[in-house]
């Protein structure tokens, strides 16, 4: 969140601290799956960067994106669930394609990106130590790891990016509300030689592995090939288990590995009471937890860190009023709330432990039954496009509603709209760029009809506003976003539209810049 932050930041010019403990990242290979609207987000940046996550994705775009539940790695097939990421066929909806990359490579990239920045000052190996505001900025203090050195650094405003255990959240006296499926898990890495040749099954991304000897449903895959291997266990007693024993469990057969890394982690699902205390805001994991089933903890994030970006640029370059930043707690816990719930379904459909799955005699029936209910219950999981791409603003003091009925809001089914507060829909041009290539860095003004736009562009020079035009006179874009102008935000969420500029397009500017109140 902290990367991305200070890449949206440097994007639009604003000068910023990034201050980060850790050298590297460590050895766990959580956030496995980046969706195709967060590389919509990093696309906005340069459309390289998309390309250098591909390259370093470690198991590249063409390994089978399968989901298997298995009894063991060398045992009986239950279920099969193939094509599983939440990616539209044909890049239909989106210019990017949901992609298998964990944080662990993901983060180096985005570390350089960041090191290119000459607005960032990109502190590594360096702690918050504590900070206290006033009406006029914030006052940090932090800390050098290597050699307790001390440094002050002030500032307009503090983001705590800092995690779920976040020092700010603690020290700003912010409660998390909710943890309705919160539980002990235990993960690791380990490395195993000769497993891709005994496996059973064909390549996957995940096996769900269920069996009588192991405490709960079990992950395991490949996190690099050849023979770099992640597992996970949720709902147990990480001291009560042995991760060596853990690992011969799943696999069913004498294979050597070598066990490279084991930590215990907990399960959440709560939001923070609330995102903001004067100058200080909230972002990912230190304002909402949620159970990694669904991929919406780390991908919610960099929507935060887009969304709180180009409004706090907005307001330090004096064109965004303080509603932008009001409107940040606002249109993001919609979301989270969203995902809140979703999470919580899926991870209370993971409790698939069903005895008796190996027996001689009743297993192949046992196995059938559960087969049903994983393929009846589970595939939600991961084809969330109308959550990824759907999610919407219902309610925000900028943005201008045209009053136009919501349309369907469900998990697995998505429909472009360019109804306001929704994402913009995708648009593949003639050209063969993507219409989101085409958007300013400030707001743009979709033109979908040759009409006289000169209103509304000396509004935006009077306001101050960055404004681009974007004129398509395309009868087939006319129809997906089913108006003449269509005002877009930074983030490629719909602001306002509507057939006509209208007689006061100053207010309709204020309104979506946070300058008065909508």
């Amino acid at each position: 969140m902290g990367l991305t932050l200070a890449l949206e930041l440097g994007w639009h010019n604003i000068r910023c601290v990034l201050v980060e403990q850790r050298e590297e990242f460590d050895g766990n290979p959580k956030a496995k799956t980046v969706h195709q609207r967060t590389l919509e987000l990093f696309r906005r940046w340069g459309r390289d960067i998309p390309k250098k996550l591909r390259a370093a994705a470690p198991l590249g775009a063409d390994f089978p994106a399968h989901i298997l539940y298995i009894t063991r790695l060398t045992g009986e097939l239950i279920a099969a669930l193939r094509n599983a990421l939440p990616a539209d066929s044909g890049n239909q909806f989106s210019p990017e394609r949901t992609m298998r990359i964990p944080q662990c490579y993901l983060e180096p990239v985005l570390r350089e990106e960041v090191r290119n920045l000459r607005t960032v000052e990109f502190r590594v190996g360096w702690r918050l130590d504590g900070f206290d505001q006033d009406e006029h900025g914030i006052r940090a203090e932090i800390v050098r790891l290597a050699d307790n050195r001390r440094r002050q650094v002030r500032a307009a405003y503090l983001a705590g990016c800092d995690g779920g255990r976040s020092l700010v959240r603690k020290q700003l006296g912010i409660s998390m509300r909710g943890a309705a499926a919160s539980a002990e898990a235990l993960g690791g890495v380990f490395r195993a030689r000769e497993l891709w040749g005994k496996i059973a099954f064909e390549r996957a991304f995940h096996y769900n592995v269920i069996n009588d000897e192991l405490p709960s449903l079990a992950t395991v895959g490949p996190l690099e090939l050849p023979d770099l291997w992640f597992w996970d266990l949720m709902r147990v007693d990480p001291q009560a288990l042995d991760p060596a024993a853990v690992i011969r469990k799943l696999i069913g057969q004498p294979i050597a590995f070598d066990l490279l890394h084991v930590g215990p982690w907990t399960v959440h699902n709560a939001l923070a009471e609330r995102y903001r205390h004067g100058r200080v805001f909230l972002l990912g994991d230190a304002a909402h937890l949620q159970p990694p089933t669904g991929g919406y903890g780390m991908n919610g994030g960099v929507g935060d860190a887009v969304n709180f970006g180009w409004k706090l640029a907005a307001v330090l370059k004096r064109w965004g009023g303080e509603r932008l930043l009001e409107s940040y707690e606002i249109e993001r816990r919609q979301f989270h709330e969203k995902t809140y719930e979703e999470s919580a379904k899926n991870f209370d459909a993971n409790d698939l432990v069903t005895p008796g799955l190996e027996d001689p005699l009743l297993g192949g029936s046992r196995r059938e039954a559960l087969a049903e209910r994983i393929v009846r219950t589970k595939p939600v999981n991961f084809k969330s496009i109308g959550v990824t791409l759907g999610y919407r603003y219902e309610t925000s003091p900028v943005i201008v509603p045209d009053g136009t009925p919501a349309t369907p809001y469900e998990t697995s089914i998505y429909v472009p709209t360019a109804r306001p507060g929704h994402r913009a829909p995708h648009y593949w041009l003639h050209d063969g760029s993507a219409l989101f290539d085409h958007f300013g860095k400030g707001f743009t003004l979709l033109a979908l009809k040759e009409m006289d736009t000169s209103a509304i562009e000396e509004a935006a020079s009077n306001l101050a506003v960055p404004l681009t035009i974007l004129r398509r006179p395309d009868p087939n874009l006319r129809d997906l976003y089913e108006s003449n102008f269509v005002l877009i935000r930074p983030d490629h969420h719909v602001a306002w539209r509507a057939d006509a500029v209208p007689n006061n397009p100053d207010a309709i500017l204020e309104i979506v810049c946070g300058q008065s109140i909508g």
